[in-house]
């Protein structure tokens, strides 16, 4: 298992075409381990991720499990926008990949393409002190 993080969903790009001021945002956000391994992403302490219902939930102490190359561990990141009658659901897929025995020098980094016509972001960063 990896613990990595703090790890921040960002929904703040999400646009009302309309501009619709009686109605505030909902979101709400899920992650899913998906393939080899399904079910839900936990805490560190082993309990079942609980994700903020806000636009930008920071989540520390999450704990993804890896699993070897060249596919590792999917999960999806999936958010829910709704603002009054109208909603829409995006998700995005990350995979952990367990290093090598031997591996040495940095940990590899990731980019996540934006989708195209969709307007939301995964910021990511972590470090490790292993080498």
């Amino acid at each position: 298992m990896d613990d990595i993080g703090p790890y921040t969903l960002d929904a703040t790009s999400s646009i009302d075409p309309d501009d619709e001021t009686q109605y505030a945002w909902e979101f709400t956000w899920r992650c899913e381990a998906v393939s080899p391994t399904a079910g839900e992403c936990q805490t560190a302490a082993g309990d079942e991720l609980e994700l903020p219902r806000t636009s930008t939930p920071t989540l520390a102490g999450l704990l993804l499990a890896s699993a070897p190359g060249p596919d590792g561990q999917s999960y999806n990141f999936t958010l829910s926008a709704r603002k009054g009658g109208r909603s829409a659901t995006v998700y995005s897929s990350v995979a952990v990949v367990a290093a090598a025995a031997a591996a040495a020098g940095p940990p590899p980094s990731a980019t996540i393409p934006p989708i195209p016509g969709k307007a939301w972001r995964i910021l990511l960063a972590t470090s490790s002190d292993a080498l």
